[in-house]
């Protein structure tokens, strides 16, 4: 079972609720917040947090949940 840290946003602006407020989800905890968040009509719903380390040690913010890998290339 993974857990990863999720954020509460409001999901009209994307802005998040409370930044210090990062529990550790699984996907399937993640999906059934947000289901119960959308049936109460509330204008939040959990999203992971997109946070990337870059090179020299900084953690940064991002987008999109995705790693952003070149994909690999084949050699002729």
């Amino acid at each position: 079972m993974i857990r990863k840290r999720a954020v509460l946003i409001n999901y009209l602006t994307h802005e998040v609720l409370d930044p210090n407020y990062q529990p550790l989800l699984t996907s399937r905890e993640l999906t059934e917040g947000n289901k119960n968040l959308e049936r109460r009509r509330m204008m939040w719903r959990l999203r992971w947090l997109n946070k990337v380390i870059n090179i020299s040690g900084k953690a940064e913010q991002t987008e999109n949940a995705q790693l952003q890998f070149s994909a690999p290339s084949h050699c002729v």
